[in-house]
């Protein structure tokens, strides 16, 4: 059994900025996860049967029981001099 896949996307925005004639630097924003995509990352593979009548009572078969983490921001300045 597989689990569910992954659609994540992660995008980058810069800026590059001329501050004097020796100082540079470059400013980024950076998202992981951009768009927020739940994404499931355990699934429940127990198979649990009753004894007496062999029905399946596990009813978390085959659902997601946890999920990688949420959208991230950073933002970054780099100076070069």
């Amino acid at each position: 059994m597989t689990g569910p896949g992954t659609a994540n996307f992660d995008l980058s925005v810069y800026r590059s900025l001329k501050f004097t004639e020796k100082v540079s630097g470059q400013l980024r924003i950076e998202g992981y996860n951009a768009f927020n995509h739940t994404q499931f990352a355990g699934v429940d593979t127990t198979l649990r049967y009753d004894n007496a009548t062999g029905a399946m009572y596990n009813m978390l078969f085959s659902q997601g029981t946890s999920a990688r983490p949420p959208r991230r921001i950073q933002i970054a300045m780099r100076i070069r001099f």
